[in-house]
């Protein structure tokens, strides 16, 4: 299988929401988590409009199961 080969910037933005994604577990009830969903959110947006960001995704998927 050919390896893929991803952009940096699409990277560090994976690895972003991947840390927001965390932080947002990770915190406790009722700590005022509405900015780390906005900041979830947008992040998703962003990545949905990464060219090759559903081959990203699906990959990084893979990898966690």
């Amino acid at each position: 299988m050919k390896p893929h080969h991803f952009p940096a910037d699409l990277l560090a933005l994976q690895q972003t929401r991947e840390q927001t994604y965390i932080a947002l577990a990770h915190a406790p009830t009722g700590a005022g988590t509405a900015a780390l969903r906005r900041a979830l959110v947008l992040l998703d947006l962003r990545l949905s409009g990464q060219p090759k960001s559903s081959v990203c995704l699906s990959a990084s998927s893979a990898a966690g199961q």
